[in-house]
C-alpha cells in the first residue's frame, strides 16, 4: 500500500506550525469524495459525545446514522433504471464509511483513540482529534505540539549536517532539492556542489529563496566562503527562456511582402524570413484570421 503524501507546494507547509500542518492534511485527507460525506456526519455527531468518554463503534455508527436520518432531508438519486428518494449518506455504504474512518483514517490522523471491551471495538475522541473536528486549535494543544527548534548546520567545505531528531523534517526539502544527500548516520550530511544547485534552478527552484533558508536556519552565520559561491553560482548561470511566437506562413514572397508592408500590419507584423514567414503578436490569431479573410486571404490551418 502507498502511504506516502506528496506535497506540491511544499514552501507553503514549511510556513506553517506543526499543529496548522496536521489540520490541513486533515482538511485534504477527509475532504475526498468517499469519505467527506462520513466526515461531515462524525463532526456533527461528535458535538454530543463527552469529552474523554469511551464509545462502542457500533453505538456509534447506530447514532450517527440516526442521526443523519434525522437531520438530512431526502434527496431524489439514480438507483439503477430509476430514480427513488434516498436520505445522503443512509444504508451499508454509510455504515462502511464510518466504519473505515474510525477503523483507518481518524486513527491513522490521531483523532480517536481505539481500544477494546469485551471484545467490542471501542473508541475516544483525543484532544487532538476534538480540536480537529471543532476547526479550532487552542492554545493548551499547541504547547503541547511545539515547534521543533533544531537546525542545520552549514559548514566551510560545503557540507550541510543536519539532526533530523530533532529538526522540522521538512527543512530536508530544500537540501535534497539544492544538496546531494551523502551520508546518514549518526546525522544526515547534504553536500552543496555546482550541479546540484544548478539542477534546482533547472527545475524552476529559485536561488534566493534557498540562500535565505539556509541564513535563517543554520545554526550562527552562514559561511562567508559558501555565501560568496552561492552568489557565484547563480551570477554565472547560463540562464535563457523559452518563447512562443506566432506567425504567418507562405510559399508565395509576394503575398508576405505585400503583407509586411501593408499600413494596417505595421504594428503587429515584423519579418523572421523575409521570403516566407512573418511574426505577429499584439493581436489574437482569431481576430488575425478574421482580417484576413476580410482582405481576402485564404487561412490555410
Amino acid at each position: 500500500m502507498d502511504n506516502t503524501f506528496r506535497a506540491g507546494d511544499v514552501e507553503a507547509l514549511l510556513a506553517l506550525d506543526r499543529l496548522h500542518r496536521h489540520q490541513r492534511l486533515y482538511m485534504w485527507f477527509t475532504s475526498q469524495s468517499d469519505l467527506a460525506p462520513a466526515r461531515s456526519l462524525l463532526e456533527r455527531a461528535a458535538e454530543e459525545l463527552q469529552r474523554d468518554a469511551w464509545y462502542t463503534v457500533v453505538d456509534f455508527i447506530n447514532h450517527a446514522r440516526a442521526f443523519s436520518s434525522d437531520s438530512d432531508a431526502p434527496q431524489l438519486q439514480q438507483r439503477g433504471s430509476g430514480f427513488e428518494y434516498l436520505t445522503p449518506g443512509s444504508g451499508s455504504l454509510l455504515e462502511t464509511r464510518l466504519a473505515r474512518l474510525l477503523e483507518e483514517s481518524f486513527f491513522w490522523l490521531g483523532v480517536i483513540a481505539r481500544g477494546f471491551s469485551g471484545g467490542e471495538p471501542c473508541f475516544r475522541i483525543t484532544p487532538l482529534g476534538r480540536a480537529l473536528l471543532s476547526g479550532t486549535l487552542p492554545a493548551d494543544l499547541r504547547e503541547r505540539y511545539p515547534a521543533r527548534t533544531g537546525g542545520v548546520v552549514v559548514q566551510p567545505n560545503y557540507e550541510v549536517a543536519a539532526d533530523l531528531k530533532d529538526m522540522d523534517p521538512l527543512l530536508t526539502m530544500p537540501l535534497d532539492t539544492f544538496a546531494l544527500r551523502v551520508s546518514e548516520s549518526p546525522v544526515t550530511v547534504f553536500k552543496l556542489t555546482r550541479e546540484s544547485f544548478v539542477r534546482a534552478m533547472q527545475q524552476g527552484h529559485s536561488p534566493e529563496v534557498f540562500i535565505t533558508f539556509l541564513l535563517n536556519n543554520n545554526r550562527g552565520p552562514l559561511p562567508e566562503n559558501v555565501l560568496k559561491t552561492l552568489g557565484d553560482w547563480c551570477g554565472t548561470a547560463k540562464q535563457v527562456r523559452l518563447r512562443t511566437c506566432h506567425v504567418v506562413e507562405s510559399d508565395d514572397p509576394l503575398v508576405i511582402a505585400e503583407l509586411e508592408h501593408q499600413r494596417q500590419w505595421s504594428g503587429y507584423l515584423t519579418a523572421i524570413d523575409p521570403q516566407k514567414t512573418l511574426r505577429f503578436r499584439g493581436i489574437s490569431k482569431a481576430e488575425l484570421q478574421s482580417a484576413l479573410e476580410k482582405e481576402g486571404y485564404i487561412v490555410n490551418p
